[in-house]
């Protein structure tokens, strides 16, 4: 895409991607959100267990966002996954200190899921 209305946000985890992504989506809207959290997520979109996951054609997908006037996609996946389908000025993702990102999961897992 040569445009800046259709941004893929590659989240990587414990990187502050959750608020950026809630930002977004109030931003393009829940009809231009698609999400990507592995086909088993309640997040992921169902246009991307359509197209990416049970036809398996990211062209569609393609061409299905390049018909709505802006977009957003974001989830957990590799930069090659979608990166074909988008102009690199319109990639987005946060990195973190190792260190701290590593405290972070530790921090997640011992208040969300219960670790000691």
């Amino acid at each position: 895409m040569t445009n800046n209305k259709h941004i893929l946000f590659i989240h990587i985890p414990k990187t502050a991607g959750t608020s950026f992504r809630v930002a977004a989506e109030e931003y393009f809207g829940d009809e231009n959100t698609f999400y990507d959290y592995a086909p088993q997520s309640k997040e992921t979109s169902k246009e991307i267990i359509d197209y990416i996951y049970d036809a398996q054609d990211p062209y569609k997908f393609y061409e299905y966002i390049s018909n709505l006037d802006h977009s957003f996609l974001s989830g957990h996946f590799l930069a090659g996954k979608y990166g074909s389908l988008y102009d690199t000025l319109n990639v987005v993702s946060f990195v973190r200190d190792p260190v701290e990102q590593v405290i972070s999961h530790y921090n997640h897992y011992r208040n969300i899921h219960g670790y000691d």
